[in-house]
């Protein structure tokens, strides 16, 4: 289902940049979802709370060279979270 212009459709959102970045890709009843398929994802977490919030007036643009840096960020960060997750103890 097609999500209004603007509306974020992520099911969890304002947290901490780095995991608010993580966040972009989610699985709904559609199937697998990701915020950053498009230049229009972008700009829309672009101009979403917390990342006006750590960049204020500075906010990059919305275009593809900004879109492959957040894409191998988000990349590297899922991989880190992944490794903590083996090594962390289980209670």
């Amino acid at each position: 289902m097609p999500h209004p212009a603007g509306a974020d459709p992520r099911p969890l959102t304002g947290e901490p940049l780095a995991l608010d970045l993580l966040n972009t890709r989610w699985v709904d009843a559609e199937g697998p979802r990701d915020l950053l398929a498009s230049l229009d994802g972008l700009a829309l977490w672009l101009g979403s709370p917390p990342v006006r919030e750590q960049t204020g007036p500075l906010t990059p643009a919305a275009d593809r060279a900004t879109l492959d840096r957040l894409l191998e960020t988000r990349t590297a960060l899922g991989a880190l979270a992944s490794a903590a997750a083996l090594v962390a103890p289980r209670s």
